[in-house]
């Protein structure tokens, strides 16, 4: 179960990545380079542009007639977001279990 919900977040992941791309290709397009600098750039130095990408093309969806396109963006991000918070839902429990019987077994070995 947690491969699937890995698989699908990384598909819902590529699926966000491939929208803010034809976001910022539009803003290029649209005659706003600047705009569009800004969230690349934004992407590697604190990871912010494509929450900017996101709004700015929401707010100038129907002007630019991408719509549909922040419609999948949008259906992305928020599956994106569930995808990969059931995979952590459903593992961490696992994990936590592992590191306390590490704990326990160092305790022994100390004792």
């Amino acid at each position: 179960m947690g491969y699937l919900l890995i698989a699908l977040g990384t598909v819902a992941g590529i699926g966000c990545l491939i929208c803010f791309i034809l976001v910022v290709i539009e803003m290029f397009k649209r005659d706003q380079q600047a705009l569009g600098i800004i969230c690349v750039v934004g992407v590697i130095v604190c990871g912010i542009g494509p929450l900017i990408a996101f709004i700015y093309g929401w707010v100038k969806a129907k002007e630019w007639n991408i719509t549909k396109l922040m419609t999948i963006y949008t259906a992305c991000v928020i599956g994106s977001i569930v995808l990969n918070g059931a995979y952590y839902a459903l593992v961490l429990p696992e994990v936590m279990n592992e590191i306390q019987n590490e704990i326990d077994k160092m305790e022994m070995d100390v004792n």
